[in-house]
């Protein structure tokens, strides 16, 4: 075979392939095109009943007295009595002894004082039986006048009543000095500071002890404007009894619990904190009076100072929803699965965060789109979507995932990010190290 010839034949079948492909082309049908058919999204419900619930404010506060008091000597002379009991921390009864000064002085004073009332009484027996006689004399005479009120000695009869009721002002003031000689606890109290001893000479003024009382203590509560719409109204300065608190404290290392009532609002707002403040009442701190015993709730005493974190009971509420916080949408907006599985967007009315949940009220759809803060709320089951929607409109065709499904839905998570972090991170570590 001649060299040309050798040449062409190669080039001959490249042609004849390069023609038989492009036939093939040319004669080839268009692919049958098939749009797919949309889904909606597939999601997971949770369904809530709506329950009757109490709301309840959580705040802090200290323990201070109802009163704290400097008693004072009224009269002066030498301290001679001072009660065992007259130290710091010790306990008095309502009018107990703390102290006593040197009474003789005023003792003396008294029976002076009695003596010259006796004095007085006595000239006034005279003076009256004087005038009785001068009387009989001047109708003996058989004048038909009036008498003289000389004649009758009523001058010296009014004179001798009265030096009777000086000398009886005498002696009140006689005894009452001779009282003020004992120093007594005004209510019941315990001894904050002793300031007198004994053979102290003091006079009136002089400050013997200072006491706090221990009927009863309070606590001063701080609660913003919303917490305050969750209790029941409180009329500023007021002392109804208002609602219950549950005080807790820690005595000898251990968590006390003890029961108080709100009494008053002190009726201003704070300027820097914005706060409003409630006193609440505790009962016999000390326990002087209940005693109770060791298994009763207020067994241990609440000391003057102790820093306590307070519960106090709200206002009861009807048809409140108590849903997990993360399915609460941005402007507190829910969505609820509605008729035909289609999405229904609502607006909530967050009452109170819980922790992890929150309780809500669902307002029912307002008149002339007025407000919903008064308006009735809803009280029949509702169904939420717990699954994340990337683009959630009103009336969004919905799938309710079932439990033969094998497609899961977008559910949304409600972990800390913290929490989802540390997972990549561990999927992470595990892929390099199986590469590796």
């Amino acid at each position: 075979m001649s060299k040309p010839f050798k040449i062409l034949i190669p080039i001959a079948l490249l042609i004849a392939a390069i023609t038989v492909a492009v036939v093939l082309v040319a004669s080839k049908k268009a692919p049958e095109q098939i749009i797919p058919k949309k889904q909606p999204p597939l999601v997971s419900t949770l369904s809530i009943q709506p329950h009757t619930v109490r709301l309840s404010v959580t705040s802090q506060g200290k323990v201070i007295a109802r009163s704290r008091s400097q008693l004072s000597a009224e009269v002066a002379g030498e301290i001679s009595q001072i009660s065992t009991k007259l130290v710091k921390g010790g306990f008095f009864k309502p009018g107990e002894q703390l102290l006593q000064i040197d009474p003789a002085d005023y003792q003396a004073n008294v029976r002076e004082a009695e003596a010259a009332l006796a004095s007085a009484q006595a000239q006034r027996f005279q003076e009256q039986a004087r005038a009785e006689q001068a009387f009989q004399d001047w109708k003996t005479l058989g004048n038909k006048r009036q008498a003289d009120p000389l004649v009758l000695r009523k001058p010296q009869l009014a004179q001798a009543e009265a030096a009777v009721k000086s000398a009886q002002a005498a002696l009140d003031r006689a005894n009452r000095k001779l009282a003020k000689t004992i120093i007594r606890a005004p209510w019941p109290a315990m001894v904050s500071l002793r300031m007198a001893e004994l053979g102290q000479f003091v006079s009136p003024g002089t400050p013997l002890a200072e006491l706090i009382a221990v009927d009863y203590a309070e606590t001063r509560l701080a609660l913003s404007d919303k917490e305050l719409s969750w209790l029941t109204k409180i009329a500023p300065g007021s002392q109804q009894n208002g609602p219950e608190v549950i005080l807790k404290s820690r005595f000898r290392g251990q968590s006390q619990q003890h029961i108080a009532r709100i009494v008053r609002d002190e009726g201003t707002i704070s300027d820097t904190t914005r706060m409003h403040y409630l006193i609440a009442r505790i009962d016999d701190p000390y326990n002087l009076i209940s005693q109770p015993t060791a298994s009763d709730l207020n067994a241990a005493p609440l000391k003057i100072g102790s820093f306590v974190e307070a519960t106090i009971n709200g206002r009861q509420l009807d048809n409140v929803y108590r849903i997990p916080r993360y399915l609460l949408q941005t402007e507190n907006k829910l969505h609820l699965l509605g008729d035909n599985n289609q999405l229904k967007i609502v607006q909530a009315r967050l009452l109170q965060g819980q922790g992890e949940m929150v309780l809500i009220q669902i307002p029912l759809p307002a008149v002339n789109n007025s407000s919903t803060d008064n308006a009735p709320v809803s009280n029949q089951p509702i169904t939420l979507v717990t699954s994340a929607l990337l683009a959630a409109s009103e009336n969004l065709q919905l799938r309710i995932a079932s439990t033969q499904s094998n497609e899961q839905p977008n559910e949304q998570r409600s972990q800390p990010l913290l929490e989802e972090t540390a997972t990549i991170t561990s999927a992470v570590t595990t892929e390099m190290t199986a590469n590796e």
